[in-house]
């Protein structure tokens, strides 16, 4: 149902429920995981991104590929509704949920898949993979005889058709999807295909097939569709018959049509910014009728809709800044209407470029063509000349054939040879994603067996020295964990990573109630050789002052502070108001942990004062470990 959610994603609800519901179901069985996913992924609680990654950590455990495959399913979901990060991450989640389901023998789920990521390759003008994967989706319902899965293949069809103006095509297949879903009685898919023929049949002229189209789509929608979960379907309808009207010049239906668009997704997502992208059609109409003082404020609300909602693949924004500049220039704003002129020619041209790559082989074989037929004319004319200008003109012909083959091979080959690099590259930056994963995992695993290991031990000290590796362990494991979470492979943040880390040791010592950790930094971003050091340090010294600093049950604060103070040094400060330490007085504990802060304070070649007035402070200068 992602063409369900990528039509409303800016639809934004509110829901918050207690962590301490999240917390449950981390530990509930992981079905029950999953259908609290499914049901909450419009509402998009505070938790729901931090419950579906410990889920997905979880199916991996399984091994079971139909399982993760699933929790993929529903991040790169949850990502196409909410964005909130690049549409690289809906990608990312599609891709794992089709190399799992490649390991199964579920071929209708595995076809289901290629045309969700096929959809996500459309939505980023990739057409070339796109249409590659809904044919493969295609073989596979004709081998299975699966007229529900073949009619939401065409279906993708038409619109990739649709989106390259090949409206021939575009009408091809979308009846084809039309009729099928028809005689499967698959009322959704025969909504989103009419949506389809509505703009092929607009593209072809044939404006009565055009209408007869969207009204059916009304019809289907506001008669049979259960609301609010397809409310994009009319939505759409109603925006699409608006614009056969205005090519119609039927202005006052089209502006109807347009205002209903407009107040449907209101009635959805509220006053919400992404329901603006429906004005343009107010402003379409308004334009035609040369009412450019109205106009504009539409078009302008519009275009800040698709900007601020990262349309930048939408690819008709162009259009639009070229209208507003037309606007501009009508009410007398000369430079303002200069402004949108050059932005819609950077657009266009961007867009022309990708097509042109997109479809270049095509052009070339085009190119060829044309010049054959050419030779051929020339031949005709040169016999009715002489002989032996006849047998030039062929040989000429001749050679340029040779040529056009020579280049057209190597360009293809050249061609195979880059998208071979590129697969490989994306393959080897999800193996080192992997090997991080894993690594995360082992290091949970060493973690776990020395608590166990630990609750087994009677002896105090001995437990203490159990308990401080497990949580030396856990430390490392967080980083590898942040790694294959982010997006970035070589680097931490070390704000979040201190969030996770103090939080941790904060709840081994069951001390939320009691201590207080405050971060006094701005976000710093290290190398994993420079993270795993500092990251041992703090896990050292908060792990002392929760045991030592404040006994007794006393209440405390614990402050982390790190940040650079030249190109290639870091300061880092750690302090409690605690019960400090006398000077000259011995430490506490067995004292590896301090040898083991001294340690690695040495490995980074830095020094580290300490001041024991008003409670522990710990000051460190810190270099940068890539430089050694």
């Amino acid at each position: 149902m992602r063409w369900m959610i990528c039509c409303i994603w800016w639809m934004i609800l509110t829901g918050h429920p207690s962590f301490a519901q999240a917390d449950l179901l981390e530990r509930q069985p992981i079905d029950s995981a999953l259908i609290w996913l499914e049901d909450n992924i419009i509402d998009n609680p505070a938790p729901y991104h931090s419950i579906a990654l410990n889920t997905l950590v979880r199916a991996y455990r399984t091994n079971d590929h139909l399982l993760i495959a699933d929790v993929h399913d529903l991040l790169a979901s949850w990502h196409a509704y909410h964005r909130p990060f690049t549409y690289d991450s809906v990608l990312y989640h599609s891709q794992k949920a089709v190399l799992q389901l490649e390991q199964t023998n579920d071929q209708i789920r595995l076809a289901d898949s290629y045309i969700t990521l096929a959809s996500d390759y459309l939505n980023t003008n990739e057409t070339d993979l796109g249409q590659e994967l809904i044919f493969k989706s295609i073989a596979i319902y004709e081998n299975r005889s699966n007229e529900a899965g073949l009619a939401k293949a065409y279906r993708r069809l038409a619109s990739l058709y649709n989106g390259e103006d090949q409206t021939e095509l575009a009408i091809k297949y979308g009846e084809q999807a039309l009729e099928l879903s028809r005689k499967n009685e698959d009322l959704p898919t025969m909504g989103v295909t009419l949506l389809e023929l509505t703009t092929a049949y607009r593209k072809a002229g044939q404006l009565e097939k055009a209408y007869a189209a969207a009204d059916e789509c009304i019809r289907i929608s506001e008669n049979s569709l259960p609301m609010p979960d397809y409310i994009g379907i009319p939505m759409r309808a109603y925006s699409n018959r608006g614009e056969v009207s205005l090519q119609a010049g039927n202005y006052e239906l089209g502006l109807n049509d347009h205002l209903k668009a407009w107040e449907l997704a209101k009635q959805a997502a509220g006053e919400n910014q992404g329901t603006d992208t429906y004005r343009i059609g107010i402003a379409n109409i308004l334009l035609a009728q040369e009412k450019y003082g109205e106009a504009l404020p539409h078009y302008l609300a519009g275009v800040q809709a698709f900007e601020e909602t990262e349309s930048s693949v939408y690819p008709l924004i162009w259009e639009h800044y070229r209208d507003i500049a037309i606007c501009y220039e009508q009410l007398g704003d000369l430079g303002s209407a200069l402004v949108y002129q050059k932005r819609s020619k950077a657009v266009h041209d961007t867009l022309m470029n990708n097509k042109m790559a997109n479809l270049e082989s095509e052009a070339l074989v085009k190119y060829e063509t044309g010049k054959k037929n050419q030779a051929l004319l020339e031949q005709e004319e040169t016999i009715r000349q002489q002989k032996r200008i006849q047998w030039l003109s062929i040989g000429i012909a001749g050679s340029l054939a040779v040529l056009f083959v020579t280049l057209f091979y190597f360009f293809r080959k050249n061609k195979k040879t880059n998208a071979a690099l590129a697969a490989k590259n994306n393959e080897n930056e999800l193996l080192l994603k992997e090997i991080h994963h894993r690594v995360k995992n082992n290091l949970e695993m060493v973690s776990s067996l020395l608590k166990l290991q630990s609750i087994k031990v009677k002896d105090r000290s001995t437990k203490e020295v159990m308990q401080a590796s497990q949580s030396r362990v856990q430390s490392m494991g967080i980083i590898h964990q942040k790694l294959y979470q982010g997006r970035n492979l070589g680097t931490i943040e070390m704000l979040d990573y201190f969030k996770n880390l103090s939080e941790n040791i904060v709840d081994a010592y069951g001390a939320h109630e009691q201590v207080e950790v405050r971060f006094v930094m701005e976000p710093v971003e290290l190398d994993v050789d420079t993270a795993v050091p500092i990251g041992l340090i703090v896990n050292e010294l908060l792990t002392n002052s929760l045991k030592y600093a404040f006994p007794e049950g006393r209440e405390g604060k614990i402050e982390l502070s790190l940040r650079e103070i030249a190109q290639n040094q870091l300061q880092l400060i750690v302090a409690d108001n605690g019960i400090g330490r006398k000077e000259g007085s011995l430490p506490q504990g067995t004292g590896f942990g301090s040898q083991l802060v001294r340690l690695l304070t040495d490995q980074l070649q830095g020094s580290i004062q300490a001041d024991y007035q008003n409670g522990t402070k710990f000051y460190f200068e810190l270099e940068k470990a890539n430089l050694n």
